[in-house]
């Protein structure tokens, strides 16, 4: 069990270097926070409303990691020096999840103020993610 609380606090300390500062660009732009659910090694849409006590009716959304994260990881042409570190960041961080975490899925859930949740399985099945909130108007 010390082995696996090790590499799971690893893992998290890995992840949350490569969001530190990283936001997602919305209405409002929200920071990323680290997700670590304890006792689940379940991931769907009803395991998340009820760990995050959402009502039963809420809207959840489901993508995938690449089509969630496809806007932030190509360089565009018009992107100053700012943008280019963005996206070279989200890069790193798009590659972290596909290196360290399995079964991963993106849970978008509400409409106009939505709870993103990026999550995954580390190789113990410890449930590891971000989470973050966007404005959609």
């Amino acid at each position: 069990m010390e082995d696996r609380n090790f590499a799971e606090k690893k893992l998290i300390e890995e992840l949350s270097a490569a969001c530190e500062g990283l936001t997602w660009m919305s209405e409002s732009d929200y920071p990323w926070q680290i997700v670590s659910w304890q006792g689940e090694t379940k991931i769907n849409s009803e395991i998340l409303k009820g760990y995050y006590k959402y009502a039963p009716e809420i809207k959840v959304l489901t993508k995938t990691l690449s089509s969630f994260f496809e806007s932030v990881i190509v360089e565009q042409k018009w992107h100053d020096e700012i943008e280019k570190l963005e996206t070279l960041r989200y890069q790193n961080l798009y590659r972290w999840f596909n290196n360290n975490l399995k079964d991963i899925q993106v849970f978008l859930v509400g409409e106009i103020e939505v709870d993103v949740y990026i999550l995954g399985k580390s190789k113990d099945n410890s449930i590891i993610g971000l989470s973050t909130k966007v404005i959609e108007t």
